[in-house]
């Protein structure tokens, strides 16, 4: 794992990430269940990136993280966090998702762009409706709810 802040990436995020798009309730009470079905799919993601855009409260989960790879643990806007392997994009999600921080997850390969914000909300994007249709009947085995008719702006 290592970390990097890089001032302007949150431009890149910008442009629109596919016109497909579809939000669920973040479930603090089963993380590992929601992570697990958002990265559901093939082929398998091999590595991710979370860029965070805002820091609500103080975070907890994130920095510990970190710690135990020996990154620094400050968290800023423009951090990009990038996790190799299965388990590590795991811990990552979990640890990013448990806190109240508004980020970007990009999975390698580039299936899908997720967001997700402080009031508990994750939104999939994907130029490909196949994409958001995988992961959102993923969700559905899961018993993760998906929130009707709502739409952002990346």
């Amino acid at each position: 794992m290592k970390s990097q802040v890089t001032p302007w990436i949150l431009k890149r995020f910008h442009r629109p990430a596919g016109k497909f798009q579809q939000t669920f309730h973040t479930p603090l009470d089963r993380l590992p269940v929601f992570v697990a079905a958002l990265l559901a799919g093939s082929p398998p993601t091999t590595a991710g990136a979370v860029t965070l855009k805002a820091i609500g409260s103080t975070p907890h989960h994130l920095p510990r993280l970190l710690a135990t790879y020996d990154l620094p643990q400050e968290l800023l806007p423009e951090l990009t966090i990038t996790a190799t392997g299965a388990q590590e994009v795991q811990a990552l999600l979990v640890a990013a998702l448990s806190d109240w921080l508004d980020f970007y997850f990009l999975p390698k390969p580039n299936r899908f762009l997720i967001y997700a914000d402080h009031d508990e909300f994750t939104t999939i994007f994907s130029a490909r409706k196949t994409a958001v249709s995988r992961i959102a009947a993923a969700m559905a085995v899961a018993g993760v709810a998906d929130v009707p008719g709502f739409s952002r702006h990346t």
